[in-house]
């Protein structure tokens, strides 16, 4: 499975990629807004200063659905219930940046197996990213009933694909320090900073559920229109999100509409695809707040997925996290795969030659 697996959470990375591209204007954020957004930007600013690391243990599960393609219709065929269940147990450490360093533990992923929906595949493993070389060992693999023990190990020069577990099942992707439409915006307050061409942002206060939150919507190319609900109590942390896409004009007969340079006329969906929602926060140091639960929902082809993630223990700013933090240490003589070039390296020496020995071969492949 790997670097590049799918895997458990990517549900929270629902702005990594758009359904379509609209034209860049100027930015527009009108006078009442700005004074709004400067408020929350300033305390957003002051938890993302703060924070140096964070370590992140928690459990995540994840109910949807998985269509079959039918040949002879030539249409995804969805079964009568959702038939794809996912959980898994894991801690992470990340660098306090979207897209940054990280490292992952994962005792326990639990995700149906690619062989047949009724089987179940599991596998623990631990894969670290230190911003030029991703690193994976798989330490056990097999059935709820077998599993299996084995040192398995792969590296690559660019971002781990089980990335997307470590960031959604943690609720790291929830929080300020790691939420991320895409590699462009490193911290969520420059995501919502005004004088962005092609952005425009609306904010005004509103009341949810007997409390008082800050309402932030952001519309612009080419990922559509994000609208956020920010909690003063809590520095101004993300409490629900909620995604619109931009897609297609669709007119009579099926046909796209078109603009007068012949590209598609695109508008935003009426309901969001991606939702999600912070039940609550823990306070790890003073000012610094980490989300204890988050419920995200996903709609897709008019069906629903839901996962949780259910926080236990938040820490910030480790002494201790170093160089070595971000790179997984392979067992002395550990056979391992470069992803890149698909040779086979064989790990030897101490943790700083390794990390020397696994550069070489990255450098080697680009």
């Amino acid at each position: 499975m790997g670097l590049m697996r799918p895997t458990l959470s990517a549900f929270l990375m629902a702005g990594c990629c758009g359904a379509g591209v609209v034209p860049a204007r100027p930015p527009t954020v009108s006078g009442g807004s700005r004074g709004l957004l400067a408020r929350a930007l300033s305390a957003i600013q002051r938890q993302e200063q703060a924070v140096r690391n964070v370590r992140v243990s928690a459990s995540a599960i994840s109910t949807g659905w998985r269509p079959r393609y039918d040949l002879t219709t030539k249409r995804w065929i969805f079964p009568r219930r959702p038939n794809v269940s996912s959980r898994a147990e894991l801690s992470a450490i990340f660098d306090g940046l979207p897209w940054g360093k990280f490292r992952a533990e994962v005792p326990m992923e639990q995700i149906p197996s690619p062989g047949g929906l009724s089987s179940i595949y599991v596998e623990s493993f631990t894969v670290a990213y230190n911003g030029r070389v991703g690193t994976y060992l798989q330490t056990a693999t097999g059935t709820p009933k077998k599993l299996l023990g084995g040192d398995e190990g792969e590296i690559s020069g660019r971002m781990p694909g089980a990335h997307l577990l470590a960031v959604g099942g943690t609720g790291w992707g929830a929080s300020i320090y790691g939420y991320a439409a895409h590699r462009g915006h490193p911290r969520f307050s420059a995501y919502l900073s005004p004088n962005q061409p092609g952005i425009t942002l609306r904010a005004r206060w509103i009341s949810a559920r007997g409390r008082r939150y800050l309402r932030v919507a952001r519309i612009g190319s080419p990922y559509g229109k994000g609208v956020f609900l920010l909690d003063p109590s809590a520095g101004f942390s993300i409490r629900e999100c909620k995604w619109y896409w931009w897609r297609p004009v669709v007119g009579r007969g099926g046909r796209l509409v078109l603009r007068p340079n012949g590209r598609p006329r695109m508008a935003l969906e009426k309901q969001p695809d991606n939702v999600f929602r912070v039940a609550g926060f823990f306070e790890p140091a003073p000012g610094v707040f980490y989300p204890k639960q988050v419920v995200a929902k996903d709609l897709y082809m008019g069906h629903l997925s839901v996962s949780t993630v259910t926080v236990s223990h938040v820490t910030v700013n480790d002494p201790n996290v170093g160089p070595e933090t971000w790179v997984v240490q392979f067992p002395r003589g550990a056979v391992v795969r470069d992803l890149a070039t698909n040779k086979v390296i064989r790990i030897a020496g101490t943790p700083q030659e390794q990390l020397k020995e696994i550069e070489r071969a990255v450098k080697q492949a680009r």
